[in-house]
């Protein structure tokens, strides 16, 4: 990881931007991850954000990943929050939107889906990561 960035990212984070990366077609080995501040200084009392940016020639491809503070104290406190936002977007708002689709809600009517794209995420409150 290059940029701006001071964040020292965990094997667990590492681990989840390969995969976005694979997901989103980029080839093993000739991709190269960047990244830089996503937010304020002091921004975010749950979590840091960091924009990455995955580059592979003639394509960039741009997220932006919540993490969990480096302090210890505001990571105990933010690892649950962290669960249950993962939980929200991995198994709730799959949910939602396959309702909304199975109702087949007539067009002109309001549907809830001005929601992030998610493209992963995870905790493990064991391991106090996300």
């Amino acid at each position: 990881m290059s940029g701006n960035c001071k964040t020292n990212f965990s094997a667990c984070f590492s681990s989840a931007l390969k995969q976005v990366a694979r997901e989103q077609g980029f080839t093993e080995g000739l991709y190269r991850l960047e990244s830089e501040s996503g937010s304020n200084v002091g921004d975010g009392f749950a979590g840091d954000l960091v924009k990455v940016h995955i580059r592979e020639t003639g394509r960039e491809f741009v997220v932006l990943c919540k993490l969990l503070p480096e302090n210890e104290l505001r990571k105990q406190q933010g690892v649950s929050l962290f669960d249950r936002e993962s939980e929200a977007y991995v198994k709730i708002l799959p949910l939602l939107l396959k309702f909304q689709s199975v109702k087949a809600l007539p067009e002109g009517l309001p549907r809830f889906n001005n929601v992030p794209r998610c493209y992963y995420a995870k905790t493990a409150v064991d391991k106090m990561e996300s």
